[in-house]
């Protein structure tokens, strides 16, 4: 069954934020923003939750980078 575009960049997004919240990749190489942007054009209310949650692991990765440097 094929997924829509929807649930393409859905997936995407998420894992990008798991990425980034385990550790596994910096906000650059995990390219959530990207997935967003093509998000908002197909469905602008869950964008604004997955924006949120973006966010908030951004925030987190920035109090890690700090207290490790």
């Amino acid at each position: 069954m094929a997924k829509s575009c929807e649930e393409i960049y859905v997936a995407k997004v998420e894992s990008g934020i798991r990425a980034i919240r385990m550790g596994a990749k910096n906000p650059n190489q995990a390219q959530v923003g990207l997935w967003l942007n093509k998000l908002k054009t197909v469905n602008d209310g869950l964008y604004d939750d997955l924006f949120q949650k973006y966010k908030n692991v951004l925030k987190d990765y920035e109090k890690r980078k700090n207290i490790i440097w």
